[in-house]
């Protein structure tokens, strides 16, 4: 297993009887590991640069609405 899939799996565990900041927290960060699955694969395709896995800003406005 991954450390992502380890970090995903923790915060869904976590998700159970937490408070709601805890819970926002864990939903940010599920949002985040699964945001940093898909530029992975992105950027492990073949032909693609790591320059494709950077959106400037947008990744951050995507995930947390900067």
């Amino acid at each position: 297993m991954s450390e992502l899939d380890n970090i995903e799996a923790r915060a869904l565990r976590h998700l159970d009887g937490m408070t709601v900041n805890r819970d926002a927290m864990a939903r940010d960060v599920l949002k985040l590991v699964r945001a940093l699955r898909r530029l992975t694969e992105e950027v492990r395709k073949p032909g693609a640069s790591p320059s494709a896995a950077r959106r400037d800003d947008d990744f951050l406005r995507d995930l947390f609405g900067f």
